[in-house]
């Protein structure tokens, strides 16, 4: 390799090196591999030139994802939903630091914040929320990060529980897969859907269920907490002498 004012001005066997860099200083670099400099320090060899179409497909792909698989969640039982949404506002004031959870359950309550004149804080792990409030400039929004749940469409896991041990919030808001009336638990689908939600609820003072009523009868996978460390639950109707029957002795407050 011949080197030039600092640009490679040829590569070949020596043998076959021309004339004119016959006179250049040399380096032994004793077999170690040389590599030219490049704009882009972070790169790999074979992905090497322009790597636009291979972005804009994958941009098209997550955007086809978010439009058939995530959307279409936020919209399930949206009538539900949003029954809980406002009875939710009723329990959030003025000044509060909440926590949303990455569910669509709370992505209703969002909404229904947006609208509202609260001014807030809100953290929340769901990227949907923070879409949903941005526009809000009386409603501060924190982003917890960590490795993004596509599912979910939000982050979960170690790296997420480890930022959300760093907050404390007023008011908690989460929901979950199963809720087990006669076992008084809550259930997720994953360890590390259940782990977050129970790591939010552990920064919180105020700990709040949201949950449509027919998740009584949904079998989880995971328990992550116990139905009588919570202070509220909020469903989209009242519940049954039978519910009741089955947390009569917990000190939750029903709305």
């Amino acid at each position: 390799m011949a080197v030039v004012d600092g640009t490679v001005a040829w590569v070949g066997p020596e043998a076959d090196l021309p004339s004119d860099h016959a006179g250049l200083a040399r380096v032994d670099c004793e077999g170690r591999a040389v590599i030219p400099g490049f704009v882009d320090a972070h790169t790999h060899l074979v992905f090497a030139g322009d790597r636009s179409d291979e972005f804009a497909g994958y941009d098209d792909l997550i955007g086809q994802y978010y439009e058939d698989e995530f959307l279409p969640r936020l919209n399930i039982h949206r009538d539900e939903k949003a029954v809980i949404a406002e009875k939710a506002l009723e329990i959030i004031e003025n000044g509060d630091t909440i926590f949303l959870d990455a569910s669509s359950t709370c992505a209703m309550i969002a909404e229904y914040l947006y609208k509202s004149r609260k001014e807030l804080t809100v953290i929340t792990n769901m990227l949907e929320i923070v879409r949903i409030l941005e526009p809000n400039n009386d409603i501060r929004c924190i982003l917890v990060g960590g490795l993004y749940n596509r599912m979910i469409g939000g982050f979960v896991g170690i790296e997420t529980i480890e930022l959300i041990n760093g907050y404390h919030v007023d008011k908690a808001f989460i929901s979950c897969m199963s809720v087990r009336l006669k076992e008084r638990r809550l259930y997720s689908s994953t360890k590390d859907i259940g782990f977050t939600k129970t790591a939010i609820l552990n920064q919180s003072k105020v700990k709040v269920l949201v949950t449509e009523t027919r998740k009584f009868e949904y079998h989880g996978t995971v328990k992550f907490y116990e139905l009588e460390d919570l202070d509220y639950m909020i469903c989209e109707r009242d519940l049954s002498k039978e519910e009741e029957d089955s947390i009569e002795e917990l000190s939750i407050n029903i709305i």
